[in-house]
């Protein structure tokens, strides 16, 4: 006898016969088995590279702000990022032994320099080996990547079913800018995973509601904005899907009232509950820390945000109040925000950033799998004009919103600043691809994403595809840590010993603050990094096209 299932390849509710049933089976278990095989191999992958590399330019940063959680209860640097990857972080420093020296330590948020200069001190002079702390922090830092790997099962399993899902899940893992920025300590790839976990949690709050629906989804919000600032974003989608909660009716031209529209709208009691909840949930992440805004030293006559500080009231600053680092932080990025960053496109080197930057980079930086399967989604959605709504809406708005934030924004130094977005994609395409019975040719695009990022192993985090010229051609287009974030200098160490090179005089210009301790570490001589070009000049291309401001070298000549 013929039973009903439902399954994302067919419609729902058609009759099948047992056969195509077992056969469903079949592929669902076939589809687990490469899913779990995938999240082994991406991870490995990953961890193969933690000993690659020496420190990124932002590393340290990051390792200061874990050690003074520890060790003063407080964000007291870096705090133009929020906790949560930093406390990650803290484990293994922690257990490893690695603190502030107690003459050192004070309350007092510090400067974003005084942070770099904290963070290489206890990297290179703690007592623990350099490339020991680099190894256990970074080692902690994949459960973001595995969380990452998780919610976009878990969130495409809900709006999509779960063999899509998985699909989804195993092209993810292939992605060169997911790969390449899983090790690295900071807060990129955590904000990737509470992204990801703050829309399925969110989205379920919106379409089910319920009072632990609302909690989940608080918590799950607040450890996102605790990830990167930028995932509050999410909080804007969240409304927005909200508002069009009652569009199907619509469409549907049934009862179109505002008591009907609004009645699956959360009551307020589930938004008290959200709000008391993200709360507490976002001030647990800064350890419940109580104090005043003007204890700090971050912000003097001569930084950029003076004035901003300035217009606050004298009782505002000195009212104690929860988790002071978050406004002191917010007030930093702001002014990041508004001044911009020396950014590179094309060729062109702007402060203020470009509105395309972003959709350009994807296209550059994406494996060509994913654009073609990109393009067939979207012409499969077009020939498909009326999909399930709120399925759609429910995969594009988190993307779209975080999208049009980052392009509306100024900082425009990598694909890292939009990790959030990518995994989006991977869904729409399986989804598209699935639904209109195109399985084999959505593993057929998995494969060419391996091939394609696996040629670029280790360096997936400079991965460039085949149209944009790989990675040798892709300085043409992008710099900053599309590139190269300071990763080399123990690479250039080596090269510059060989025996071949060992006697010749040489200069270097890194991408690297602070550097002469570094270079020290890897045997290369501090005075390099000022002294005029001669014998081997070696400079970043980062340096050389002014990303750390005008040179003093006539580069010309």
């Amino acid at each position: 006898m013929s039973q009903s299932i439902e399954f994302p390849e067919l419609v729902h509710g058609v009759r099948t016969p047992n056969a195509l049933r077992l056969q469903h089976a079949h592929r669902l278990w076939a589809c687990r088995a490469l899913a779990i095989i995938a999240v082994a191999l991406a991870l490995l992958r990953a961890a193969s590279t933690i000993e690659t590399f020496n420190n990124n330019c932002d590393e340290p940063f990051h390792i200061s702000a874990a050690v003074g959680l520890y060790d003063l209860h407080k964000l007291i640097s870096g705090t133009e990022q929020p906790p949560v990857s930093r406390l990650v972080a803290a484990i293994p420093l922690y257990f490893s032994g690695v603190h502030i020296p107690p003459g050192e330590r004070g309350s007092a948020v510090i400067s974003e320099a005084a942070s770099f200069v904290q963070g290489s001190e206890e990297l290179m002079h703690s007592g623990v080996p350099y490339e020991t702390i680099l190894f256990r922090t970074r080692l902690a830092m994949l459960v973001f990547p595995a969380l990452a790997l998780l919610y976009v099962y878990l969130l495409g399993r809900w709006l999509i079913g779960e063999i899509p899902a998985l699909l989804a899940l195993v092209f993810f893992s292939t992605d060169p800018g997911f790969l390449g920025h899983s090790m690295w300590v900071g807060t990129d790839m955590a904000a990737c995973a509470g992204y990801l976990a703050a829309a399925y949690y969110g989205m379920r709050w919106v379409m089910y509601r319920g009072h632990g629906r609302a909690a989940a989804a608080a918590t799950a919000v607040a450890l996102a904005f605790s990830s990167k600032f930028s995932c509050f974003i999410i909080a804007a989608a969240l409304l927005a899907m909200i508002l069009l909660r009652p569009l199907p009716r619509m469409i549907a031209k049934r009862d179109r009232s505002w008591k009907a529209c609004t009645r699956r709208w959360p009551r307020l009691r589930e938004w008290m509950v959200f709000l008391i909840v993200g709360f507490f949930v976002l001030w647990a992440t800064y350890l419940f820390n109580i104090g005043a805004l003007n204890d700090q030293s971050a912000f003097g006559p001569s930084n950029k945000f003076w004035s901003t500080w300035e217009r606050l009231p004298a009782w505002i600053k000195c009212v104690p109040i929860p988790m002071p680092s978050l406004p002191l932080g917010l007030i930093k990025l702001m002014g990041h925000l508004r001044y911009g960053h020396v950014a590179y496109l094309n060729g062109e080197v702007r402060i203020q950033g470009w509105w395309y930057y972003f959709p350009e980079t994807i296209a550059l930086k994406s494996p060509l799998a994913l654009l073609a399967g990109l393009l067939i989604a979207a012409v499969l959605l077009l020939r498909k004009p009326r999909p399930q709504l709120l399925t759609m809406l429910a995969l594009l708005l988190p993307a779209i919103v975080f999208m049009a934030a980052a392009m509306k924004g100024n900082v425009d130094i990598g694909i890292r600043h939009i990790l959030p977005v990518i995994p989006f994609l991977y869904l729409i395409v399986s989804s598209q691809l699935v639904r209109a019975r195109l399985t084999p040719l959505l593993l057929a695009l998995i494969a060419l994403a391996f091939v394609e990022t696996a040629s670029a192993h280790p360096d997936y985090s400079s991965y460039f595809n085949v149209a944009a010229g790989s990675e040798a051609g892709g300085s043409r287009y992008l710099l900053d840590s599309n590139i190269e974030y300071g990763q080399y200098v123990g690479e250039l160490a080596h090269w510059l010993r060989a025996p071949a090179r060992a006697d010749r005089l040489y200069s270097t210009r890194l991408f690297m603050y602070p550097v002469a301790s570094l270079m020290g570490h890897y045997g290369l001589d501090p005075a390099a990094a000022t002294r005029v070009p001669s014998g081997f000049f070696c400079i970043s291309k980062n340096v050389e096209n002014g990303l750390l401001g005008p040179s003093q070298d006539d580069l010309e000549t």
